[in-house]
């Protein structure tokens, strides 16, 4: 399975409702399970960004899924990238010719 991390920023309308915030979060949850999604760990968090989510999803389909029915509720816009281990990243430099230095 793929890791990806999901940041999410509220919008005015998801302030205004943040005594929601559990209750979006379960729903959240129940629709990743549907999805094949495995939400690892979500952190709230300070500054442009207002929560992490980091998932680990089967395609990357299932989480566009996911993060167009968050962004749906209007309480929230989303960005969303892929992650890579270091021993991943390293792999593809290896596979594309430029072989890590050792550290």
């Amino acid at each position: 399975m793929q890791t990806y991390i999901c940041s999410l920023s509220w919008t005015d309308s998801g302030v205004v409702t943040l005594n929601q915030t559990p209750d979006r979060r379960a729903a959240a949850k129940h629709k990743a399970d549907q999805l094949g999604i495995k939400i690892k760990e979500i952190y709230m968090t300070t500054g442009e960004t207002d929560m992490l989510y980091i998932l680990e999803a089967p395609d990357p389909a299932s989480v566009a899924k996911l993060v167009l029915l968050m962004g749906a509720s209007s309480n929230v816009r989303t960005r969303t990238a892929v992650a890579f281990t270091a021993d991943e990243f390293d792999k593809m430099l290896k596979d594309i010719g430029i072989v890590p230095q050792p550290q």
